[in-house]
């Protein structure tokens, strides 16, 4: 599964990242192959989501949350949970 080329562009246009000029080039390039038809290759990666650890980290750094609590969120041990800490370090 994965995402398409085409949102790929339209999310670097969205970011700024490319502007309407290099969109549009993209856009034309992605057409006149014809992989709107059929996008080429497959995704070998594996997506993960940190987005929730980076909150949970930032939490425990603020006080906000123990690392009792912190390890019960990530279904860790406390002892598991100072581990992964002491790596970030």
């Amino acid at each position: 599964m994965g995402v398409s080329i085409a949102a790929m562009f339209a999310r670097a246009k969205n970011l700024e990242i490319i502007n309407d000029y290099v969109y549009a080039k993209l856009h034309q390039g992605y057409r006149k192959r014809q992989y709107h038809l059929e996008e080429p290759g497959d995704f070998k990666g594996e997506e993960k989501a940190h987005r929730f650890n980076q909150l949970l980290y930032r939490a425990l750094a603020e006080g906000i949350i123990t690392i009792n609590q912190a390890a019960s969120l990530r279904n860790l041990t406390v002892n598991e949970m100072r581990v992964k800490l002491d790596r970030l370090v």
